[in-house]
């Protein structure tokens, strides 16, 4: 965001220019760039916005975004903690369930199946990430691990392999966990 400083005057920053404010149809519940887009999730739908450098304004504001193209599904996101991006496209938790918005920006694949009696006793997702096996950053083997909760705080981990498009796992830690974090390709667990 570009900042003008002039003598005797507060600073102004470009974004609080019209130009720079992106007007979606409905309140959203997430955001992703990928592919040269802005992706926005609301709760029911998904929406695209190209912002390769060929759109959008310049530093003074003159131009404009693409109106926003809303992606042909039957679903939205329903917690930003849930969107993850993935070589394949971003996972994120529709009302049914995890799905996958693929690549290219297709319709989204509900991937959650064998997961729906596990997200229906937990069904807040306290996080999601990306956990890149070790040595294979180049190969693209990795996990998504989301940190699921019920209402009394008890937590389950559920793993998704991003290679062989199942899902591996339902790990139980013994405790209630805030939060999930990756640190030199290994998952860390927060408590507390």
């Amino acid at each position: 965001m570009t900042t003008s400083l002039v003598d005797g005057e507060p600073a102004q920053f470009a974004g609080d220019h019209a130009a720079f404010i992106i007007d979606f149809p409905e309140d959203l519940t997430g955001i992703s760039w990928g592919d040269g887009n802005l992706i926005a999730w609301s709760s029911s739908n998904i929406y695209v916005v190209p912002a390769d450098g060929s759109q959008g304004p310049n530093d003074q504001g003159v131009g404009s975004f693409a109106v926003p193209r809303r992606l042909p599904s039957d679903t939205g996101c329903i917690d930003y903690r849930s969107i993850v991006e993935t070589q394949d496209g971003w996972l994120f938790q529709g009302r049914r369930g995890i799905y996958l918005l693929p690549r290219g920006m297709g319709p989204p694949v509900f991937i959650g199946h064998d997961i729906q009696s596990t997200l229906a006793s937990y069904p807040t997702v306290r996080d999601a990430r990306l956990v890149a096996q070790p040595g294979s950053a180049d190969l693209g083997e990795s996990t998504v691990r989301f940190l699921l909760a019920d209402s009394a705080g008890n937590t389950r981990v559920v793993v998704w392999d991003t290679t062989l498009k199942v899902w591996l796992s339902v790990d139980d830690y013994g405790r209630s966990l805030q939060r999930l974090g990756v640190w030199d390709s290994k998952l860390v667990l927060a408590d507390g």
